[in-house]
């Protein structure tokens, strides 16, 4: 239990990292009035790549749709992005096993991990989408990206004209920028917002999603697992000294000093000590993968992640209260009355 505590504070930490700074690659995003034209689009984007802090941009169309795979629908966010924009330096998009850069066909759709997930579906599966219009089509998957928050499907403007014969304009704007300050981030927004074609903006050091209450219960768990861990090998080392005293009681008669009596109890306790925890790791390893998948909800999955720091913590704090225990001993197996405990049992 010490070791999931520890993965899931790794997981929800990095979880973090790994979406807003691994997968996005844009810092801003802009809404944008999509009835602009084509020229006052080109005019925009100018504007916005004179920005000193600016260093690209590119338009693209999100809209709500229903997708649907037999019984299962979920309603979800769609980018249609022109045939020739390439939307690895705003969005990386890599193969949800293999990790590597997805091939996109321009007649097939991406779609995310969690969202293929819930629709049991696999690369070369067809699902039903339908637009904001309630035209439903059919449309196959050609690739299944990484996604830790949130879920989109990715679809290029040829085949979404192909589909329902109609094209999108851009409402949004995804932005690159350098590394910025919060207060930088303020004096950009209200400069840009000066346009009129800008109907909002949203930074992705917004975005981050707040674990503080989570975090809260993980300590909480972690605490709550070493008192446990504390509290079971207390009682352990108690029956192990009980069920023995007559053992002990005979070696100190036959002249064993109480340092020799230690050493012949807990050497027994270290070597059982750290066998249990060697088989904790393991378990606790693949407890925390089945935690962590469990508590996931819709809209995002967990890397399932433990650094290597968290196992020598918890090999550290499991070692740590073992010594405690032989400290205990010492005091419990001194206070054993030879007399007594020798006594023929009627």
């Amino acid at each position: 239990m010490l070791l999931v505590g520890y993965g899931a504070k790794n997981s929800t930490k990095m979880m973090g990292s790994l979406q807003y700074e691994g997968i996005y690659q844009y810092q801003m995003m802009l809404g944008v009035k999509d009835s602009i034209s084509d020229g006052q689009r080109e005019k925009l984007q100018q504007e916005i790549c004179e920005k000193e802090a600016v260093q690209d941009a590119i338009f693209v169309n999100m809209q709500n749709v229903t997708i649907a795979k037999d019984d299962t629908q979920r309603e979800i966010q769609l980018m249609v992005l022109a045939d020739e924009t390439d939307l690895e330096p705003y969005i990386r998009l890599r193969d949800y096993k293999k990790k590597k850069p997805i091939s996109w066909e321009k007649d097939q759709i991406i779609l995310t991990e969690k969202m293929a997930e819930i629709l049991d579906v696999k690369i070369g599966d067809k699902i039903q989408i339908q637009n904001e219009a309630d035209i439903e089509k059919e449309v196959t998957i050609g690739g299944i990206t990484q996604q830790y928050i949130a879920n989109f499907v990715y679809m290029r403007q040829g085949l979404y004209h192909t589909l329902f014969d109609e094209t999108t304009n851009a409402n949004i704007t995804l932005v690159k920028t350098e590394k910025l300050e919060k207060s930088q981030e303020t004096v950009l927004g209200k400069e840009l917002l000066e346009n009129k074609e800008i109907t909002s903006i949203r930074f992705v050091s917004d975005m981050q999603v707040d674990f503080g209450s989570l975090n809260f219960v993980i300590v909480a768990l972690i605490l709550l697992s070493g008192a446990l861990a504390l509290l079971v090998l207390y009682n352990l080392t108690n029956i192990n000294i009980s069920e023995r005293e007559r053992e002990l009681a005979t070696l100190k008669v036959l002249g064993f000093y109480p340092k020799e009596v230690d050493q012949y109890v807990n050497r027994e306790m270290l070597f059982l000590t750290i066998l249990g925890i060697l088989l904790g790791l393991i378990g606790g390893t693949l407890l925390s993968t089945f935690v962590l998948t469990v508590a996931e909800r819709e809209p995002m999955i967990f890397p399932k992640v433990i650094r290597p720091i968290s196992y020598a913590y918890t090999f550290g704090l499991m070692l740590a209260f073992a010594g405690i225990m032989n400290f205990v001993s010492h005091y419990a197996m001194k206070k054993i009355n030879m007399i007594d405990s020798l006594k023929s049992i009627e």
